[in-house]
């Protein structure tokens, strides 16, 4: 079982818009796009468990903030690198410092990016990861719509728990709600895998999904969903909360297990 000794450091993605290639414990090998290039992590959500701190801007919509990077200069560093890639690529990944889903024109950037994919690398999947609060704005539903693949966070299936794991600023909506928008695009495009970090705690009363209530309300919220694939980890780099501790891989595939038997396929893959 991983300790707290053996977690990794990470370093803040600040004014960095491409990154990689690296190797990815989900995605294999993956070039990365950082949209959220501001100093301090830019987020609507605050989560307990995150390997970038605080969240030092914790917004509720893309509109809140007017500093960002214009499309044509992440277009132009994205095309630069992605000529000189010399590689085979496993996936091309919108992540970063923060949510992707903030960046107010994201639909017309995966667009001008699947071109340039098209032209220098071809048949290499476009990916995105999201904590899943805003998929119900239509402007973010539909952007997501152009990735081959999103992937969503759900940590937890119930609402006091879900404030207390992943902090959302105010405004965000209801976790119930979050569930119901999964759904939708699911069904919209087929292509939709959640992540879900199963984590413990060292000091008793905090917070934390392992035990059976949080785990039966997360369960039900996947199968809700129903999706594609369901990637279950663990904390692997230091957390934002000391508190959170990983948990062993005995107990992510007890629980990938159990996902199964409620969804009636074999859909969660452990990540270690």
């Amino acid at each position: 079982m991983k300790s707290r000794a053996n977690l990794r450091r990470v370093i803040p993605k600040e004014e960095i818009i491409v990154y990689g290639p690296v190797r990815s414990r989900r995605l294999g090998i993956s070039f990365g796009v950082n949209l959220n290039l501001r100093r301090g992590k830019t987020c609507t959500f605050d989560c307990v468990y995150c390997q970038y701190g605080r969240t030092a801007h914790h917004v509720s919509s893309p509109y809140v903030l007017s500093d960002w990077t214009a499309k044509e200069i992440i277009l132009a560093e994205v095309k630069r690198k992605l000529k000189s890639v010399n590689q085979r690529l496993d996936s091309i990944t919108f992540s970063g410092y923060g949510e992707t889903t903030l960046f107010p024109r994201l639909r017309n950037l995966i667009v001008d990016v699947k071109a340039f994919r098209d032209k220098y690398c071809p048949g290499v999947p476009i990916s995105i990861l999201t904590n899943s609060s805003l998929v119900y704005l239509s402007k973010v539903f539909e952007a997501l719509k152009e990735f081959d693949l999103v992937i969503a966070k759900l940590d937890i299936g119930e609402q006091e728990a879900f404030r207390k794991i992943n902090n959302p600023a105010q405004g965000i909506p209801t976790l119930e709600e979050i569930i119901k928008e999964l759904t939708r695009l699911h069904n919209a495009t087929g292509r939709l895998v959640l992540q879900t970090l199963i984590f413990d705690s060292s000091i008793p009363g905090k917070p934390h999904n392992l035990e059976s209530a949080a785990l039966d309300s997360l369960i039900e919220g996947i199968y809700q969903v129903d999706p594609l694939e369901i990637q279950i980890y663990t904390v692997d780099r230091y957390p934002s909360e000391p508190y959170v501790t990983p948990v062993g891989i005995d107990e992510l595939h007890r629980i990938a297990s159990m996902i199964d038997v409620k969804i009636g396929r074999k859909c969660a893959k452990v990540y270690y």
